[in-house]
């Protein structure tokens, strides 16, 4: 019978500490099913949901959102589960693990992101592709714009990396295991493995956390940082071939009169 902490060994740095604790991947991970392991801490809640390292798991809009912006989230966002931290999860599959979760900034994404690369080709093509455009700059023209927002729905709807809630952690491995350091923080009450970091602005842990994108209306972390790096590049790329493409029609109208 293996033996576990209950208590934390230390605090994280947004609580103003960096005590680390030797924990084991393995001990943690080995009993990773849906039964509880220990009955310290319950892998799913009262709706058959994994419980994730966040500030609230719950099946309302989370409190911290201003009273305007959590009625958006609730008439918007009427087919979201539950929430982790201030993340809706629209999806999860039948083991309770989600599937389609946005970040609490969507409705910028949805209406500022999606809403200016959609009223900008949309201007391009009515007004200049349409009536002008030949065939061999249409195809990649559009299929840069396809990967625009496949990218963008990829990162922006996508689990960016949330870890399970760990408030225990097992004590009798040998000493010739390899262990990693985990910290436990404050603010979510469980244990993160390192480069896993509090994101505030999604109240969740997120592993290999880089930082809150508004654009993309979500965290980027391992799961959605290929994405994202995808995004980056290719709505740039689209950018100056927006700008390129009018220009080139403009002048070739131009010159057909």
């Amino acid at each position: 019978m293996s033996s576990s902490l209950t208590v934390p060994l230390g605090s994280d740095v947004e609580g103003g500490h960096v005590t680390v604790a030797n924990v084991s991947v393995d001990s943690i991970d080995s009993n990773d099913n849906d039964e509880q392991d220990d009955g310290t801490w319950p892998r799913k809640d009262s709706f058959g949901h994994h419980i994730y390292a966040s500030v609230s798991t719950s099946p309302n809009p989370p409190r911290p959102l201003s009273p305007p912006l959590s009625h958006f989230h609730r008439y918007l966002c009427c087919l979201s589960s539950h929430y982790i931290g201030k993340m809706p999860v629209l999806l999860s599959s039948s083991s309770g693990h989600p599937i389609i979760v946005v970040g609490s900034w969507w409705p910028f994404c949805f209406f500022v992101t999606f809403g200016l690369i959609l009223l900008i080709t949309t201007l391009l093509t009515v007004f200049l592709i349409i009536p002008y455009a030949p065939v061999w700059l249409i195809v990649p023209y559009y299929s840069l714009v396809v990967v625009v927002v496949g990218s963008l729905v990829g990162t922006s709807c996508r689990n960016p990396g949330l870890i399970k809630k760990r408030v225990t952690i097992n004590t009798n491995e040998p000493d010739n295991v390899n262990k990693e350091k985990w910290i436990f923080n404050d603010r979510c009450k469980s244990y993160r493995p390192r480069g896993a970091l509090y994101c505030p602005q999604n109240d969740i842990i997120v592993e290999e956390y880089d930082h809150f994108c508004p654009w993309t209306g979500t965290s980027i972390g391992k799961n959605n940082m290929t994405a994202f790096k995808v995004f980056v590049v290719s709505v740039n790329f689209l950018c100056y071939a927006t700008v390129g493409v009018a220009v080139y029609l403009v002048v070739a109208v131009r010159h057909s009169m």
